[in-house]
Formats: C-alpha cells, sequence, structure tokens
C-alpha cells in the first residue's frame, strides 16, 4: 500500500509537469523568421544593433535598435528604441530581466511577445504595437535612473539587515 501511495504521487507530480510543459510557448527564430509554436508568424531582419520586425506579408514593420545599459548592480539591461517605418512614431522598451540566448533575434522576440505581447501565435500584433508606439512615452534616461534608485535603496536596506543582525 506504501508503494502504491508513493507510486500515485509520483505520478501525480509527473502529470502536472507534462501539463506545464505542454503549455509552455516556444518561441525561435530560423532563416529570417519568428516560429511560435512551430509556426511562421513574422519576418525578422538584424543589421548591427537594428532589428527589422515585419507582418509575414510585409504589410507592417517596425525598426528595433538596440542599446545595453548597465545597471547599478553591475546586470546589463537591454534598450530597444521602436519605430513604425511607416509612420515614424516611436516609443522605448527596457527589460532588465530579459531572456538570454546567443541569437539577439531570438531575444528580441522573446521578449517583446512574453512581455508585451506584440508577437502572437497569430502572427504580429500590429494594433497593440500602434497603441504602445502612440502611447504614454518611455524616457529611457528617466527609467535607468529610476531603477538604478530602486537597486540602491535596496543595496542599503539589505547592508543595514546585515549590520543590525551582526553579519557585518
Amino acid at each position: 500500500i506504501i508503494n502504491f501511495i508513493k507510486m500515485k504521487k509520483i505520478l501525480t507530480i509527473c502529470l502536472i509537469i507534462i501539463s506545464f510543459s505542454t503549455l509552455a510557448q516556444e518561441i525561435t527564430t530560423k532563416k529570417g523568421k519568428v516560429i511560435y509554436d512551430d509556426k511562421e508568424v513574422a519576418l525578422i531582419d538584424k543589421k548591427k544593433k537594428v532589428f527589422t520586425i515585419s507582418t509575414l506579408d510585409n504589410t507592417s514593420s517596425y525598426n528595433f535598435v538596440k542599446s545595453d545599459e548597465k545597471l547599478a548592480n553591475g546586470v546589463f539591461a537591454i534598450l530597444y528604441e521602436v519605430t513604425n517605418n511607416k509612420t515614424n512614431e516611436k516609443n522605448h522598451l527596457i527589460f532588465t530581466k530579459p531572456k538570454r540566448s546567443l541569437s539577439g533575434e531570438k531575444v528580441l522576440a522573446e521578449n517583446i511577445a512574453l512581455s508585451y505581447g506584440f508577437i502572437t501565435p497569430e502572427g504580429l500584433d500590429v494594433e497593440k504595437i500602434n497603441s504602445f508606439l502612440i502611447g504614454e512615452k518611455i524616457n529611457p534616461e528617466e527609467k535607468i535612473k529610476e531603477i538604478n534608485t530602486q537597486i540602491n535603496q535596496h543595496i542599503k536596506d539589505c547592508k543595514a539587515k546585515f549590520k543590525a543582525k551582526n553579519f557585518v
């Protein structure tokens, strides 16, 4: 009976893990295409630090100009200046905990798909991207300053806690 109960628990855990893995979205890039769960959903091109993402039919395209910014804790944030190539509307994206990969195209595709929903299993969400571009403007310098202030305050709080507990 004990072995049966252990086996039942193990089977339950395995089923939970399997069900979560089937829900996970896989986003990759290959030969200039963004692939979302084995389906081509967008085109992507990279020239130096400029990524161009467009719909499969090339009716809408956006440039993402990448830069890196070192934060107060030594970690690098990834910044993108996003531009609609038809209207020239611009805004900025900042990722402080970006997905990592050797492929810059994959990093961008995963980050904008999972964090902003700009890429979906149906394709590039042009309406969502355009709404973001005409929405509240993000000032990257101010945002980085704000993030660094939060990081520095957190470091200061941690040091005070350690000191109070006589760890230092």
